[in-house]
């Protein structure tokens, strides 16, 4: 395989993100065929941990991560995307564990995504 076979092969890439269709079927479409792109432990875990979400990375030297929950997945709503509504449980050298502060459930649906920033 040369470079760029190499770049878009099954189980190479650590992050996937997909800017696509809203559509139910299309979305199930698209997390299927980017699961088979992910390296093993590429996505971040995702768990009901005490009954909240609650999501834990592996980090990487200079890299930085903000993770984010939220109630809905539109901008510019009171319940959007916020750093502000989880809470870090773990911030060490290596790991990141944090939790939404809303318990399953209680909300129609609770959302978490990871902001990841490389130092220039």
């Amino acid at each position: 395989m040369d470079a760029k076979e190499q770049d878009i092969a099954i189980g190479c890439r650590t992050l996937i993100y997909v800017d696509g269709s809203h559509l139910a079927r299309d979305v199930l479409s698209d997390a299927v065929l980017a699961w088979n792109l992910l390296k093993p432990g590429g996505i971040p875990e995702v768990v009901n941990e005490g009954g909240f979400l609650t999501m834990t990375l592996t980090k990487r030297p200079g890299v930085s991560y903000e993770v984010q929950s939220a109630g809905t997945l539109l901008p510019a709503l009171p319940d959007s995307f916020s750093a502000a509504s989880t809470t870090v449980i773990i911030n060490d050298a290596t790991v990141l564990k944090v939790r939404d502060n809303f318990l399953i459930g209680a909300e129609r649906g609770r959302f978490m995504r990871v902001k990841v920033t490389v130092a220039p």
